[in-house]
């Protein structure tokens, strides 16, 4: 029997493999994800915080991956995304 470690560890390697989606849901201060598998299933659900280090820290190992979004009112989420995105695609050029 494999420890439970070692599934873990073996499991999150196929993730970063896959083609994932993340459904993210933006908020002024916290902001929620979910990340789907190729086949629908979740792979992580968390709760992080609306910042560009917080963002970074989360989605930065990510491979690219289709993101649904879902926005309110505010201001400093979407520039917070704006400049993660913009390093991510200076990082792949």
């Amino acid at each position: 029997m494999k420890k439970a470690s070692t599934v873990a560890t073996k499991r999150s390697r196929n993730v970063s493999q896959s083609n994932l989606t993340i459904g993210l849901d933006l908020g002024d201060r916290s902001s929620c994800y979910c990340v789907l598998d190729e086949t629908g299933r979740i792979v992580n659900e968390q709760k992080v915080s609306t910042t560009a280090k917080a963002l970074q820290a989360a989605f930065g190992a990510m491979p690219r991956s289709r993101i649904a979004l879902e926005t309110g009112m505010a201001d400093n989420p979407s520039e917070c995304l704006e400049d993660h995105s913009r390093r991510r695609r200076d990082e792949a050029s």
